[in-house]
């Protein structure tokens, strides 16, 4: 029950990532017709589901690699939401791209001491 529950603990900001970016996408490409856009939003949804697939096998790599990607993709949603004037949504990724960038910089942390003690 344990060693399930800590799979699940690791694949779940994957799992939220994967979520939010692939509805941030479907959005883009049917309600506003934006087809870059929304095909930006499903490329980073496929690298979280790729993520989820390669995390067992590199943990510690395969999470930072996501961590900065989701930043990356946080920042610059904010960024195009506030070029589309979007009242809320441009401050809600740039948060959730402040956090992803907290998370990162402790799994970074964590890692780099843990190399550093072997």
């Amino acid at each position: 029950m344990q060693n399930s529950f800590q799979k699940l603990k690791i694949k779940l900001p994957f799992l939220v990532g994967f979520l939010s970016f692939f509805l941030a996408g479907y959005d883009a490409s049917v309600n506003t017709s934006d087809f870059v856009f929304g095909r930006f939003y499903f490329f980073i949804a496929l690298l979280n589901i790729v993520c989820i697939l390669v995390i067992e096998k590199l943990p510690d790599f395969t999470k930072i690699l996501a961590g900065f990607i989701n930043v990356t993709a946080c920042f610059i949603s904010s960024y195009f939401m506030f070029q589309a004037n979007k009242k809320g949504l441009p401050f809600a990724y740039a948060l959730a791209g402040l956090m992803f960038t907290v998370l990162t910089y402790k799994d970074l942390k964590k890692v780099l001491s843990k190399n550093v003690d072997d």
